[in-house]
């Protein structure tokens, strides 16, 4: 039984043996990608102080932020309600100056009365 499993192991160590070198170049480049991998890590971890001290800066900038879109709302509702104290009054000038408008031709009349 052994001799006739013999020639299949001896070719199935044979094919290994074939695989071999492209088993070392797959080996070797997971280790490469393993050190630009550890390296990407190593930046990263470098970077993270920077990247804490960004963050508590924008916490700090936080309250200001605030403030200052609540004072564009304000200014916004002060804003608003001078362009309705502008509109208000808009059509009491129309009509006056449609009255105005109407007496033209008898201010006209009058003035070359006058002026005869």
């Amino acid at each position: 039984c052994f001799f006739l499993l013999l020639p299949h192991v001896m070719k199935l160590l044979f094919c290994l043996f074939l695989l071999l070198p492209h088993v070392t170049k797959l080996l070797f480049c997971l280790f490469l990608l393993l050190s630009h991998v550890m390296k990407l890590m190593f930046c990263l971890f470098l970077l993270l102080p920077h990247v804490t001290k960004l963050l508590f800066c924008l916490f700090l900038l936080l309250p200001h932020v605030t403030k200052l879109l609540f004072c564009l709302f304000l200014l916004l509702s002060h804003v608003m309600k001078l362009l309705f104290c502008f509109f208000l009054p808009l059509p009491h000038v129309t009509k006056l100056l449609f009255c105005l408008f109407l007496l033209l031709p008898h201010v006209t009349k009058l003035l070359f009365c006058l002026f005869l």
